[in-house]
C-alpha cells in the first residue's frame, strides 16, 4: 500500500521537530516551562510533550511541583475515570496545593483529598472527609457521615522523566485510589448497616 504525504504534512512535521528542539534547549538553559511558555508563546501541553522524554531526575519533592505544573496546566493527566458503575473525579485546588477527589458508587459518595507527594514527600495521604449514604430510604438519602480517615502508601521515590511520571499517576496513582475508595465506601456501609 502506497501513501501520499504532500510537502506541507513534511514541513508540518519539519516545523514541529524545530519547535521540540527549541524548548527542548530553552529548558536544558534552565529555562522552566513558565519561561518557556513566555518567551515562545506554545501552549502548555506543547512545552510538556518536548521535555517529557528528557532525562532528569525528578524525586518528591520535584514529583509534587510536576503533578501541580501538569495537573493545573495540560490535560495530560487523568482527571475523571469512570468504571464497572464508579465514577470519580479529581480536581486540582490551587490554593491549597491538594488534588480534591470525589468518588461515587453504588453505595454512596466519598469527598477527600489525595494529592501524590504533598508535603514533598514519597507518601499518597488519603483523606476521607465526607460519606454521603445512598439510601433506599428517602429520609436518610444524602446524610453526611462526616468520617476523617487517612490511609497513607508509599510511593515511588524517583522518576526518570516526565513521561514516567506522567503514566505512573494515570495509572498507578489512579487504580491506587480506586482500591482504597472502594475499601472505604464498603467499610462505611457496613458501619451504617
Amino acid at each position: 500500500m502506497k501513501y501520499i504525504i504532500t510537502e506541507n504534512q513534511i514541513n508540518m512535521v519539519n516545523k514541529s521537530k524545530k519547535l521540540g528542539s527549541i524548548v527542548l534547549r530553552l529548558f536544558q538553559d534552565g529555562n522552566d516551562i513558565y519561561k518557556i511558555n513566555e518567551i515562545t508563546g506554545l501552549p502548555m501541553d506543547t512545552i510538556i510533550l518536548s521535555i517529557k522524554d528528557y532525562d532528569m531526575e525528578i524525586d518528591c519533592e520535584m514529583g509534587y511541583s510536576w503533578i501541580r505544573n501538569l495537573f493545573g496546566n495540560t490535560d495530560l493527566l487523568t482527571k475523571e475515570v469512570s468504571l464497572d458503575g464508579v465514577q470519580m473525579g479529581l480536581n486540582y485546588v490551587n490554593v491549597n496545593g491538594i488534588l480534591e477527589y470525589t468518588y461515587e458508587d453504588k453505595y454512596g459518595v466519598l469527598t477527600g483529598f489525595a494529592t501524590p507527594f504533598w508535603n514533598s514527600e514519597c507518601e499518597l495521604p488519603i483523606n476521607n472527609v465526607n460519606y454521603y449514604h445512598k439510601a433506599e430510604d428517602k429520609e436518610d438519602y444524602g446524610r453526611d457521615y462526616g468520617y476523617d480517615d487517612e490511609v497513607v502508601i508509599k510511593i515511588p521515590s524517583r522518576f526518570n522523566n516526565l513521561s514516567e511520571l506522567i503514566d505512573w499517576f494515570n495509572n498507578d496513582y489512579i487504580e491506587l485510589l480506586l482500591v482504597n475508595l472502594k475499601e472505604l465506601s464498603q467499610s462505611y456501609i457496613y458501619d451504617i448497616l
